[in-house]
């Protein structure tokens, strides 16, 4: 987003709370969170979803109560502040009856939302069982609805490093996204299927790919931490040491500057299977633990579990000479 851009919205707001008019006000808010969201901009994306959420409470508005609890779960979950996108999400969600006054992408994307954070805490059967409801409220409605829901479950099925769910996902996805020229959305399942192809078949081919897509991702830098560890976590499969090195540096770096840490400790857990693979041993397991502390901070017992065991194979291996 561009600071036109965001000083345009802002201007707005001036004029719909001039002409007390809460809609343009909310409709405004909605377009500065999406811009500001999809380009990793956090606070502005906070900012709008407090604002929503104060005209929600003012003016006993549902519509803009709601689109705040969920802005501002999406934007707790991306920090990797994972127990309180869960209160948020589920406060949220406290207001499925009136779906239908809120509109937009609301209930699924708070539903999608709060899969992705009860999977990294740990709770991965409530997570699916959220999973198939946001899948009710999307099958039958307008088919962009359900390409998020496809795109989105992508994600899902990669914390849960289920390929087979994902190749199904996929393979719905794709024919979807061309029918309707949804680039967005193809880009997702041209990403995954790369990975797919790299988890399932050793399959090199797909490289090129999924590295393609990370590097024009252009604004959109949300949910980019997370294809940058999958491509690291590809190239690492495939003994690519000088490219999972670049992919996983870009990663770290891109956390750093936006703040976005709901993949951090993975990050953290790919730096020392990095390391472990070039020798270091001493620095790896330095990367584990910060991984499994930056997980803990978190709650993530997820990425907490799939930290430690590379940790203790590390700490049972005899001191090297």
């Amino acid at each position: 987003m561009t600071d036109e851009g965001s000083d345009a919205y802002r201007n707005v707001m001036r004029l719909s709370e001039a002409t007390r008019d809460p809609e343009a006000a909310i409709r405004a808010l909605d377009g500065l969170f999406g811009t500001s969201f999809n380009s990793a901009r956090f606070s502005d994306a906070e900012w709008a979803s407090n604002q929503l959420k104060e005209i929600g409470r003012r003016d006993s508005n549902i519509k803009a109560l709601v689109l705040g609890l969920q802005f501002g779960g999406m934007c707790a979950f991306a920090r990797g502040r994972f127990p309180q996108a869960r209160e948020v999400l589920l406060e949220a969600l406290e207001h499925r009856e009136h779906a239908h006054e809120v509109g937009s992408d609301f209930p699924s994307m708070s539903m999608l939302y709060l899969s992705w954070t009860l999977q990294i805490l740990g709770e991965a059967d409530t997570a699916m069982e959220l999973f198939h409801a946001a899948e009710m409220e999307t099958r039958g409605q307008a088919d962009y609805r359900l390409a998020a829901y496809l795109g989105n479950g992508c994600i899902l099925m990669s914390l849960r490093q289920d390929v087979a769910t994902l190749a199904r996902l996929v393979d719905e996805l794709v024919p979807l996204a061309t029918r309707n020229g949804f680039q967005l959305w193809l880009n997702f399942a041209s990403f995954f299927s790369g990975w797919v192809k790299a988890a399932s078949s050793q399959d090199s081919s797909c490289l090129a790919q999924m590295k393609q897509i990370c590097d024009n991702m252009g604004d959109q830098e949300v949910d980019k931490t997370c294809y940058l560890g999958v491509l690291t976590d590809s190239y690492l499969r495939m003994g690519r040491i000088d490219e999972a090195t670049a992919a996983l540096d870009q990663g770290l770096k891109l956390a750093g500057r936006t703040g976005e840490h709901y993949y951090m400790p993975e990050l953290l857990r790919l730096r020392g299977e990095l390391l472990r693979q070039t020798d270091r041993p001493a620095a790896a397991k330095r990367s584990f633990e910060e991984a499994i502390s930056f997980a803990r901070d978190q709650g993530a017992k997820a990425w907490e579990a799939r930290a430690k065991p590379s940790l203790d194979l590390l700490s049972s291996d005899p001191p090297q000479r």
